[in-house]
């Protein structure tokens, strides 16, 4: 087997050291006495059914096992963490979760495991499939440190083995050859470690060697493998680098050897290599028509002129076979008995059209080299022209535009033949737009259009000479031959890019009800067209209609170029579905906007502005968490007095109603610092004792409370306040007079139903804890017959 297909059957087998832990022996009755066990039977019980699902051969049945076993592994380690079974049970704790596809909680408890015991069964197996996972994520250097483990102290000598080569391996993924080197020949040198390992140790130890270059040192360890009691897969693989590393030390015979001994192996992966190297790879074995034949078993003689036109025949009906090597072969010969002659140059021509029938590498070196030799003498050979078409076209499919249209421009027209005008026309104009010489592109595109109006690529060409223009400044002849192409070829895909290049000069002339015209022409004439160029005109459409204010139009288009190609308009789309919706004053779409744009990281770039209006109108809709989350994003706590105090006021009061006390007492008192309105600042006050209430600071809650009564609020907020010194009094077990605030509450807010029914029910609560039973059972009596609904703790 190979290397890699060593390493996943290392990996895919669970290792002793991952079984799971022994089954207690049963003893003689006279030798040890029974004595009951609860930790004992609690682990036995958990472990039922972490057994039956490593028994059960349906996953959905194995989880489900696993997910009943996990709470009752934590609930056995909550309750006996010292008993002896506790570092199985946090293992098979972990691997629940592991199995369960809790990774990340299973690599805790796993590494728990490691970090806390140190050492045991459990340990090993634990820090192998730590390091198993590492491995899995291309962790290599983590993974070598967790396979140390169970390689220094797995009880079974297969397991530490099997440790110490994958930390070897990772080692060396890591870049760490030296301790992957040392490890290798570790495993190696020790006569305990099993034949698998060391012969798999071996052979990434002559790897290392030749990835080193140390060709001395690799050889042996490649030779050790090759002989017959090694396993094939081990010895093929080690016999052709031996073979390699042989050629590279010169030694030619031995590396014959290896390479014969691969060949006995017809079904290996390393055959074919072994045959490259042996033969030096050479095309042979081609069939011959009857003069081909001929030729080849005639005693040609003669002079070197019958020679040169008997060769020439064979040349050419090899051509015409299209048995292109054979006929290269052949030309040369003509050039070889009669050189520089117009037959040779005749010949050479013909060899270079078999070069580019045969798709022949280096076709322009070669025209070059044609040229160079007959171009002097044969310049106004159609042949040398046809030749420049060759290397010129032979550039253009390399989409070596610059070089082809240097080589185009070298040809004359009259000299390659009506049939090649419209290609030379339409390529050369291509290869000028490519090399951004738009003029020529132009003129090249024009005598295209005009001369050849029925040829298949007119759209293109229309389409290329639109785009030159383009380039060129020229925007109203651009227009024209966009227009032209949307006109003649409506169906055409070249009529899509017309409308979306034509939208583009609409966009920089700023009309944009124009611009949003053709992008939506494009897109209800081509709904096959892709996701990205379809994503790129919603951009725009809703782009163009955002800058139309027509906000409600412009976000579907936007948010569809988001959806589909969220990579590229993600970001920029979202910005701008963000301020449309903000623009429409909707609570819901906004929130979801901003919410998106965030998971982007731009959260930065959403407006202050936005944050507080979306802030408030949250607070409104009683969305609490929400209007906190974004009036603390629209509050500037750096430079508070820059955030208007409304903000201020209330973000303190959401923070309080979701139980954020510490952050909105900041908050209350930035509002504080500028409140100039005493029933405002009085409510604060409310706000702030609320929040230190919750904070278990209770004599400053109560403190405040009273600085607030003290400036007389009326309404809410003054029986606010009086709940607030009641729930002071009954903090402190003060139950007199936290019934006395209460009741007062209860006695003058008798029409609020929200106010009242809180009244009555600490009414009752302080009264029960002062012992008034027969009072608080009154209070009680009226809670539950004028407020039936509500919800006593």
């Amino acid at each position: 087997m190979t290397t890699r297909q060593l390493i996943f059957l290392l990996l895919a087998t669970a290792p002793a050291v991952m079984a799971q832990a022994p089954v207690a022996q049963p003893v003689e009755e006279d030798e040890v006495p029974l004595q009951a066990n609860p930790g004992e039977d609690f682990f036995n019980r958990c472990k039922q059914f972490y057994d039956a699902a490593k028994a059960s051969s349906n996953r959905a049945q194995a989880q489900d096992f696993y997910r009943r076993a996990i709470p009752m592994f934590e609930n056995y380690l909550e309750q006996f963490p010292e008993h002896a079974n506790a570092q199985a049970a946090q293992y098979y704790l972990g691997e629940s979760y592991y199995q369960i596809d809790f990774t990340d909680e299973a690599k805790r408890i796993l590494a728990d495991v490691v970090r806390k015991h140190r050492e045991g069964r459990f340990v090993a197996a634990a820090a192998y499939r730590l390091g198993y996972d590492a491995y899995s994520q291309k962790q290599f250097g983590i993974a070598a440190k967790y396979f140390d483990i169970p390689a220094k102290t797995a009880a079974d000598a297969k397991d530490r083995f099997r440790a110490l080569y994958m930390q070897a391996y990772c080692y060396r993924a890591d870049g760490n050859v030296g301790q992957a080197q040392r490890i290798n020949k570790q495993i190696v040198d020790d006569p305990e470690a099993p034949v698998t390992y060391r012969e798999a140790a071996q052979l990434a130890l002559g790897h290392i060697f030749l990835e080193q270059k140390k060709y001395d040192l690799a050889l042996p360890q490649f030779e050790a493998l090759t002989g017959v009691q090694v396993e094939p897969d081990i010895r093929v693989e080690a016999a052709m680098h031996a073979g390699l590393v042989a050629s590279k030390l010169k030694q030619d015979e031995l590396a014959q050897k290896y390479y014969n001994m691969v060949m006995l192996f017809p079904k290996s992966k390393w055959m074919a290599q072994a045959q490259v190297a042996l033969m030096n790879s050479q095309y042979q074995s081609k069939n011959y028509s009857e003069v081909l034949r001929t030729y080849a078993a005639g005693d040609l003689q003669g002079t070197a002129s019958l020679r040169a036109r008997q060769a020439m025949i064979a040349a050419k009906s090899a051509y015409q076979l299209k048995n292109y090597d054979l006929a290269i072969r052949t030309f040369i010969k003509v050039e070889q008995e009669l050189p520089a002659s117009e037959l040779a140059f005749e010949a050479n021509y013909m060899r270079l059209l078999c070069f580019y029938n045969m798709e022949g590498v280096n076709i322009p070196d070669q025209v070059d080299a044609f040229l160079e030799i007959y171009s002097h003498n044969y310049s106004n050979d159609e042949k040398i022209h046809k030749a420049l078409l060759l290397k010129s076209e032979t550039l253009f499919s390399e989409r070596k535009f610059t070089q082809a249209a240097a080589s185009y421009n070298a040809i004359r027209a009259s000299k390659v033949g009506e049939a090649n005008l419209a290609s030379l026309y339409y390529k050369r104009g291509w290869c000028l737009s490519e090399s951004r010489d738009f003029s020529g592109a132009v003129k090249n595109f024009t005598d295209f259009i005009n001369k050849f109006p029925k040829d298949d690529r007119l759209p293109q060409a229309i389409a290329k000479r639109g785009e030159a223009y383009q380039h060129l400044s020229q925007d109203g002849a651009a227009l024209r031959d966009f227009d032209m192409l949307v006109q003649k070829f409506p169906k055409s895909k070249l009529a899509a890019l017309a409308w979306q290049n034509s939208a583009r000069i609409k966009k920089e002339e700023q009309k944009f009800d124009e611009m949003v015209l053709r992008y939506e022409r494009l897109l209800s004439d081509f709904p096959e067209l892709g996701d990205e160029t379809k994503a790129n005109a919603y951009y725009w459409v809703g782009w163009g209609k955002y800058k139309l204010d027509d906000y409600q139009h412009a976000l579907p288009a936007l948010q569809q170029a988001k959806k589909m190609q969220p990579q590229t308009y993600g970001k920029q789309a979202g910005m701008l579905i963000v301020m449309c919706e903000y623009a429409l004053k909707d609570r819901v779409g906004l929130k979801e906007a901003v919410l998106d744009v965030r998971e982007l990281d731009l959260g930065e770039q959403v407006p202050k502005a936005v944050y507080r209006w979306l802030g408030v109108q949250c607070e409104k809709a009683d969305e609490l968490k929400d209007a906190e989350l974004f009036l603390t994003l629209g509050v500037t706590p750096d430079e508070p007095r820059e955030t208007p105090k409304a903000f201020w006021r209330l973000l303190g009061k959401s923070q309080v109603r979701n139980g954020n006390f510490e952050a909105a007492l900041v908050s209350i008192d930035h509002f504080l610092d500028v409140a100039d309105n005493g029933f405002w600042k009085a409510e604060a006050l409310l706000d702030k004792s609320i929040a230190l209430l919750g904070l278990s600071r209770v004599d400053d809650a109560e403190e405040i409370a009273n600085q607030a009564l003290a400036m007389k609020p009326s309404g809410r907020v003054n029986a606010e306040l009086r709940l607030v010194l009641g729930d002071v009094a009954f903090a402190r077990q003060d139950y007199e007079k936290a019934a006395g605030y209460y009741v007062v509450v209860v006695q003058l807010f008798v029409d609020d139903k929200d106010l009242k029914p809180k009244a009555l029910y600490k009414s009752y609560q302080a009264l029960s804890k002062k012992g008034d039973q027969a009072e608080a059972q009154r209070y009680l009596d009226d809670l539950k017959r004028e407020f039936p609904d509500f919800k006593m703790d």
